[in-house]
């Protein structure tokens, strides 16, 4: 695909021209490029030198678009990288990045398969360069995969992927680390060949300063300024050396000296150590021959036609003419191409690790069934201690017509089939257990219970305190557990109204006489004993769903942006909704078949009831996935490291677990949190979820009706922010 180069200067294929480019604000703001003057034309090589820090990878990464300068004119390949129209990003070019910026689980026909989409090759064509390249790179068999080669063969699969569309223009940053010499000598004869031959424009940098003796041209970089630009031959012969690196030790020296002349600022100047950090081994030295600088103070550099021009101004000019904007919104439409590309990759990387794959789906079921047997079930086992001064040897069993003795060993026997019961001879041994923490509290039966609980019966208004305080039973609870404790307290009144209704009845009386008069209706909505475990259900399967796509999604750019593939897919052509729409098909995929083993475990497992239409049951459990995922998606945007994002993750877990009425109800809370709550992504779902199961209401209720909607909400602004978080940090 070819592209017009700038009119009236038909053979630059870069041109460059008072750039400048700095990171940070105020105080803080430091320069990286300062008024780079830089010409590369088309069919050259050129070799792009400097020490580590001078600013080589950043002049490159604006010349591909990753970056912009803050002020200065640049073109390439006729146009702006970015603008859609000089095919940057995009197959126009080929990029090598210094980062490895490869998928290392991948092999070699899978990784190229990938890029050549990305840059819509045909599989024809794949399959032409993949044949090529590999011959010419020395590389073992496609199928490998990349994590298994040495450290030089990556960065040969990594030259590989930049040669992959026949690029008009070739960037590659150290291409030869780590290659022995042979394998060097070749792919420098193939670069030289397709700059003479095919007219293919290349910078490279490289720590082999000698051996760019090769190419065409050379630009010198120290702190941030191109010192000279010129053919390597010109350049040794101004200088009377007759080694590159002392070419570049002179200038840097003299650069130095320049700098305390003539700089009027120098807390925006860093002045860089003149090693150039690099030999012709490829080990750091520093030239020891006592070349001698230039006479004039100001630095003379080779310019594009082989002349000299003055030393390059060294202030940052506040003008912003042809700066390019800090980013732009692409109005062109995404690539079937590049999503399709994107897909298979990424369902790729999830059949790599079948095992783990095999883990994210069982993992809801083990979680439903920890949830079911240990949440909600009624405390069993529990210990109480009894004193009964009536009779200490109860041995009653069973009831006798009609008859009113031994009445607290008649209960005992009720309360028994509840409780473990501990015997204790008096009061202060059983209170003694319950410090001790032997049992959960103490029951005490009066020495006349029997008479007193008659008389009180039959005399309840003309009964006196005295009498009433026989009749009734001493508790007294360990109340540090409050489950515990509910459940004690709510057997000993059960089992209480049990006995005397039972005793009422022997006596051919009627059973409710002894009871408290209040009738218990059938419930309208939910069972006559509700179960915590029903009251969670809903919350637990939500807080399952979200925050296993949160878990999916929240690293998905993070080691792709540190391992430099991130970058590289951008520079092939890839648009960020292509990246995000490719992750949200794919993990879809996953969050699907969790969301129907979570549903299945919960309800047909563990019978958990659901009175509704399971459908809309079905349909909040996937928008809440796919808002876990696309709140996964904004943290992966927003993090650089997967400790972060992890520490975010967590952060944002237990608000939603506190105050989304989950574990407790909503109406619990304090006016401010109840508010507070219903802007958080699973509260009125987990409401509307709550109502679906023990309601049985459906969509025609505002209840669950929001819940859908507040998904929706929430689904639509997790993902606007998070294109628009990687739009701005691409």
């Amino acid at each position: 695909m070819e592209h017009s180069i700038i009119k009236g200067q038909t053979e630059e294929v870069i041109h460059i021209r008072e750039g400048y480019k700095s990171y940070g604000r105020g105080a803080a703001r430091k320069s990286v490029l300062q008024n780079i003057n830089m010409t590369v034309k088309k069919g050259e090589i050129y070799g792009l030198l400097g020490a580590s820090g001078c600013g080589k990878t950043t002049l490159l990464s604006i010349i591909v678009g990753r970056r912009n300068l803050d002020s200065g004119v640049l073109r390439v390949l006729g146009g702006t990288p970015g603008d859609g129209h000089c095919g940057i990003p995009g197959p126009a070019v080929g990029y090598m990045p210094q980062e490895l910026a490869l998928y290392e689980e991948f092999s070699i026909i899978e990784t190229v398969r990938y890029f050549g989409k990305i840059y819509n090759m045909t599989n024809k064509q794949i399959r032409a360069q993949l044949e090529f390249l590999l011959t010419l790179l020395d590389l073992p068999t496609e199928s490998r995969k990349i994590g298994s080669f040495s450290g030089g063969q990556q960065r040969r699969v990594s030259f590989l992927v930049s040669l992959l569309p026949d690029p008009q223009l070739l960037i590659l940053d150290e291409p030869t680390v780590g290659v022995d010499p042979i394998l060097r000598q070749h792919i420098w004869e193939h670069l030289q060949n397709l700059a003479t031959k095919r007219q293919k424009t290349i910078i490279i940098t490289t720590h082999y300063i000698e051996e760019t003796i090769r190419a065409n041209r050379i630009g010198m970089m120290n702190a941030g300024r191109l010192s000279a630009e010129g053919a390597p031959k010109r350049l040794l012969k101004q200088y009377n050396v007759d080694r590159l690196e002392d070419v570049f030790l002179t200038l840097c020296v003299q650069d130095r000296k320049n700098e305390r002349l003539h700089s009027t600022d120098n807390s925006n100047i860093e002045l860089r150590n003149c090693s150039p950090g690099f030999s012709p081994n490829g080990i750091s030295s520093v030239s020891s021959n006592g070349i001698s600088a230039p006479a004039s103070p100001n630095i003379s550099a080779v310019g594009a036609n082989g002349g000299v021009f003055a030393n390059q101004s060294r202030l940052n000019p506040q003008k912003q003419d042809g700066a390019q904007p800090k980013f732009s919104f692409s109005t062109s439409l995404p690539s079937a191409g590049n999503f399709v590309a994107l897909l298979k990759k990424n369902i790729l990387k999830l059949q790599r690790n079948p095992a783990m794959l095999l883990f994210i789906f069982i993992l809801p079921a083990i979680q439903v069934v920890f949830f079911c047997i240990a949440i909600g079930q009624e405390p069993a086992g529990l210990r109480i201690g009894v004193v009964n001064q009536e009779n200490s040897n109860c041995t009653s069993s069973i009831w006798e017509d009609c008859e009113f003795s031994d009445l607290g060993c008649k209960y005992l026997n009720k309360l028994q089939t509840k409780l473990n019961l501990i015997r204790f001879n008096d009061t202060e041994s059983a209170e003694e257990a319950v410090q001790n923490g032997d049992v959960w509290g103490v029951l005490s039966i009066n020495r006349n219970f029997s008479s007193a609980y008659v008389s009180r019966m039959t005399a309840p208004v003309s009964a006196e305190q005295e009498l009433l305080d026989e009749s009734s039973l001493g508790v007294r609870l360990d109340m540090s557990n409050q489950q515990v404790a509910l459940t004690l307290k709510g057997m000993i009144v059960e089992r209480f109204d049990n006995f005397s209704r039972s005793l009422l009845q022997s006596c051919n009386f009627l059973p409710d006489a002894g009871s408290l008069p209040i009738h218990w209706g059938a419930p309208i909505y939910g069972d006559q004993e509700p179960s915590f475990t029903e009251f969670m259900a809903p919350g637990i399967i939500i807080l399952i769903i979200y925050f296993l796509a949160v878990a999916l999604t929240g690293e998905a750019f993070i080691s792709e942006r540190s391992t430099g593939l991130l970058d590289r897919s951008w520079i092939a052509g890839v648009k960020p909704s292509e990246i995000i729409a490719s992750h949200i098909v794919a993990q879809f995929v996953v969050m699907l078949i969790q969301t129907g083993v979570t549903l299945a475990s919960m309800i047909w497992g563990f019978k958990v009831p659901c009175r509704g239409p399971f459908v809309w049951l079905a349909v909040i459990t996937i928008l809440q996935g796919l808002a876990g995922m696309s709140f996964g998606f904004l943290i992966s945007a927003l993090c650089d490291s997967q400790a972060v994002a992890m520490q975010l993750s967590i952060g944002s877990f237990y608000p939603n677990l506190l105050l989304s009425g989950i574990l407790w109800p909503v109406e619990g809370m304090p006016v401010l949190l109840r508010t507070i709550s219903k802007f958080l992504p699973n509260t009125l779902s987990c409401q509307a979820m709550r109502d679906i199961m023990l309601r049985g209401w459906g969509i025609e209720r505002e209840e669950v009706y929001l819940g859908v909607v507040s998904s929706c909400v929430w689904i639509t602004l997790f993902l606007s922010l998070s294109w628009i978080t990687i739009r701005i940090r691409n």
